[in-house]
């Protein structure tokens, strides 16, 4: 006998939550949440569950219950009160048997909050240690010792996370009534104190790309409930379903609430417009499918009972007279959607069913399963299901097909699977068109674009995606995008706009026009802008994208596509990344810095002899420093004018430095000095000193020659920055540097000094490209708060400000200083000509 679904179940086979916070009320209650929540969740991208989160009433038990089953990974908040909470000491309880169950130990990852007796199962588990900031309510929560730990503890639950086991529906269930007894046994932390370990910082996460469009704010929509099935009723109309069986309709052009109706006793999995009529349809965990018509309210017209376990998805036919649906008792049942009732025999399935697609002739659906297969089923022979494509199993694992679309003329088909890969099929000659990979997560939901020539696609790793079905490329991932899991996109069929839903309870409504107004029309790149450096009359970029350009500032034209990144062979999921580049003054050289730990020279003088048809005795490229096995990605790279000495900066914390003697390089040599990842270098006029920013919050200043460096710190202070530094830059006559930072500084220093001189505040977000003027008096910095600030050196004052529509990665001063020019996360150049500015500001100094 098939088991039955447990109350509060949505996803029988999948997680919710990344972390489960559980801590007592109280004191603690509000310092978890006003400051470690709100801080975790901005250093973390997963979904976070706390139980402020759950709405008042009296189910509260069987939603913690839910929550706590769906969660990879328990962070209890310890102190005296979490010991005396009955509660509290469950929720532990039900993890270690889990750990038990699974046998895997670290799905518990506690935090101190105060002194408290902790139990002994906990014993050898590392912590976290915050108990000397017990409070964080009188400023002490800006404290940079605090805001390190958090990230760094912010990264360790990302890393437990990724390892954590797959979900399983035998997990111990928390109790809904407790006895006053704990299991547990309280021991004392003072005996163990050499044990409290600390975890290591992971590797470092980067903000999401290409902004699009904003989010849609329809009222009624409980963020805390999530949204687990979505349809599109009519042009003008969005129904969506709930976690916990609530359905709601809006008008999408006034954004107005049309129906509201507790349509199901559990979660909603799916819902699907009946054509040509004005019903729909919604399948529910509760094993039911009931069919709705829209009238004044949503009415209630029929159920379809019959399946044993939850309904996973649910299709109509184009004529709107069958159904059909899957479910957890790994069955395919057809309705009668006219006269009620089941059309044949349910179809028992040898591998579960988790995704379905009607054709649009209406004759057959495909289904696809958890052994990678998709089987297309006729109507008129319903018991014979033909085998039509096989993915297999990926790594010995099962590769579940968990969305399935078709093209409105039939031929094609896309399905996404747990291996995180989208495949484009021929549905006439049952072959593999062509494969997608990029996501790091599961694939939940994908598109074809109205006109067939493009696929968007959603997944677990919480962003969307845009493709080209021709190049097979990766066009956008759209920003920002949710929080969890990306379950369903629609198109809207006119403007080319889509809509999607997540489990985290937002609607976003995007508008892809831009993104597919052409072959990159008006776009300079296809990913964001990290590195841009200018000389003469030249600006040279570098993207994420993997390619680097060379373009003309009068005209904003592309001259040279130096680069196009391969495919990573290391990491099939990913091509190669270009993050910086320097070029020297004279415009001969530019050096490039990459995601696969390579630096490379191009000779420009080359190129350009090849373009006017001069002979080509130079060699473009030169690679300076291979990529490694070990990817190691070299976050910034700097030239010195002459073109004789190059630097750069490496993850590995290690700067290092070349130099030219003749035809050849020598080097490198390696300074080693920061105690985390480098993430800008630069080189003064005469090479002898580099200047270094890292993530340890420091700057550094380096005597080349001498091999030995030192920090440049502020009054009183133990770091050159409460934050990562991102940026640095010399000016040119070499007295001076800049550092930008997370923290939204930007700081002046003396370099012959080595001392702080002003702090250049006004930004709002980190600070991650800084440049100085060719006169050294103006300097120019882009920030994520999408503004370019323009600086007075001299009064420490913003002289001008810009502002663009997405968060500014990169800029530099080009043409003698008269043109600023900045790169943003959607892949654009922003050129602004502040000539007659500046020039004004020249003439008032001087007078």
């Amino acid at each position: 006998m098939a088991a039955q679904p447990r109350e509060g179940d949505f996803a029988e086979d999948g997680y919710w939550y990344d972390v489960f916070i559980s801590y007592p009320r109280g004191a603690v209650g509000r310092w978890v949440k006003e400051l470690f929540l709100p801080s975790i969740t901005d250093c973390f991208s997963g979904p976070v569950f706390a139980d402020s989160f759950i709405q008042p009433g009296k189910k509260w038990r069987s939603e913690l219950r839910t929550a706590l089953l769906h969660s990879k990974v328990l962070v209890p908040v310890l102190c005296g009160g979490f010991t005396a909470s009955d509660w509290c000491m469950a929720e532990l309880g039900n993890m270690l048997q889990r750990e038990r169950l699974l046998g895997h130990g670290s799905l518990i990852v506690p935090i101190l909050h105060s002194e408290v007796k902790l139990p002994q199962e906990l014993g050898d588990r590392q912590f976290e240690d915050f108990r000397q900031w017990p409070r964080g309510f009188d400023g002490t929560h800006l404290d940079p010792r605090l805001l390190t730990s958090l990230k760094s503890f912010a990264r360790a639950i990302g890393k437990v996370c990724v390892r954590a086991p797959a979900w399983r529906s035998d997990f111990p269930l928390l109790p809904l009534e407790l006895s006053t007894e704990s299991s547990l046994t309280p021991w004392d932390a003072g005996q163990s104190e050499k044990g409290l370990g600390r975890f290591l910082r992971t590797h470092r996460f980067r903000p999401r790309s290409k902004p699009l469009d904003k989010q849609l704010a329809l009222a009624g929509v409980d963020p805390g409930r999530g949204i687990s099935a979505m349809a599109l009723i009519n042009p003008d109309t969005l129904m969506l379903g709930q976690a916990k069986g609530a359905m709601i309709s809006w008008n999408l052009q006034t954004g107005a609430r049309l129906y509201r109706a507790d349509a199901h006793r559990l979660a909603i999995t799916d819902i699907a417009a009946i054509p040509g009529e004005r019903k729909v349809l919604s399948g529910s965990v509760d094993r039911t499918i009931r069919v709705w018509e829209l009238d004044d309210n949503l009415r209630l017209v029929r159920v379809l009972e019959g399946h044993r376990r939850g309904i996973r998805r649910v299709a109509v036919t184009p004529d709107g007279s069958t159904a059909v649906s899957i479910s957890g008792d790994d069955t395919v049942r057809t309705w009668n959607l006219r006269e009620g009732g089941e059309l044949s025999k349910p179809l028992e399935l040898a591998d579960p069913a988790y995704s379905l697609a009607m054709h649009p002739s209406g004759d057959y659906f495909l289904y696809g399963s958890s052994k990678g297969t998709i089987r297309l089923v006729r109507f008129d022979c319903l018991n014979e299901p033909e085998l039509l494509m096989d993915h297999g199993n990926s790594a010995q694992r099962e590769n579940t097909v968990l969305a399935l679309d078709i093209c409105e003329d039939g031929s094609r088909a896309l399905s996404g699977t747990s291996d995180h890969r989208i495949v484009l099929w021929d549905l006439r000659e049952r072959k593999i068109l062509k494969t997608f990979e990029g996501h790091r997560g599961i694939i939940r939901t994908l598109r074809f674009t109205e006109d067939a020539r493009s696929i968007v696609s959603g997944s677990a790793d919480m962003t969307i995606r845009l493709w080209d079905i021709e190049s097979g490329e990766e066009l956008a991932s759209l920003y920002p995008g949710h929080s969890s899991w990306v379950n369903f996109i629609i198109s809207l069929g006119d403007e080319n706009r889509i809509v999607s839903a997540s489990f985290d309870g937002c609607i976003r409504l995007w508008n892809l026009s831009r993104a597919f107004s052409g072959p990159n029309e008006g776009r300079s790149h296809l990913k964001r802008i990290r590195g841009l450096a200018a000389a003469e009359d030249l600006v040279v970029s570098a993207s994420f994208d993997g390619r680097v350009k060379v373009w003309e500032v009068a005209g904003g034209k592309e001259i040279f596509d130096l680069y196009d990144a391969p495919a990573d062979e290391t990491d099939r999921f990913s091509r190669g990344q270009v993050i910086d580049v320097a070029v020297t003054p004279d415009a001969g050289y530019a050096v490039s810095g990459h995601s696969d730990g390579g630096v490379r020279i191009w000779n420009l003088r080359y190129l350009s002899a090849v373009a006017t048809g001069a002979s080509d005795f130079f060699k473009p490229e030169t690679v300076l420093w291979p990529p490694e096995t070990k990817r190691r990605d070299v976050f910034g790279v700097a030239v010195s004018p002459d073109g004789r000495i190059i630097a750069s900066a490496s993850e590995d914390k290690i700067v290092r430095v070349w130099e030219r003697v003749g035809d050849q390089w020598q080097g490198p040599i390696r300074l080693a000095g920061h105690e985390e990842g480098v993430n800008s270098v630069a080189v003064s006029e005469d090479g002898s000193t580099i200047v270094s920013g890292a993530d340890d919050r420091n700057v550094r200043i380096w005597e080349r020659l001498r091999m030995r460096s030192e920090v440049l710190l502020p009054a009183d202070e133990r770091t050159s920055h409460h934050d990562e530094v991102l940026d640095v830059a010399i000016s040119p006559d070499g007295n001076h540097v800049l550092s930008a930072s997370k923290d939204t500084s930007v700081k002046l220093w003396d370099l012959k000094r080595k001392r702080h001189i002003a702090d250049l505040r006004g930004h709002g977000g980190w600070v991650l490209g800084v440049a100085f003027h060719p006169n050294g008096l103006w300097a120019v910095t882009a920030s994520v708060d999408r503004q370019l600030k323009l600086w007075n050196l001299r009064t420490f004052a913003e002289i001008a400000h810009y502002e663009v529509d997405a968060p500014l990665f990169s800029c530099t001063m080009a043409d003698g200083g008269k043109v600023i020019v900045a790169g943003d996360s959607a892949g654009y150049m922003h050129y602004w000509d502040t000539g007659p500015l500046l020039e004004k500001l020249e003439w008032t100094r001087t007078v």
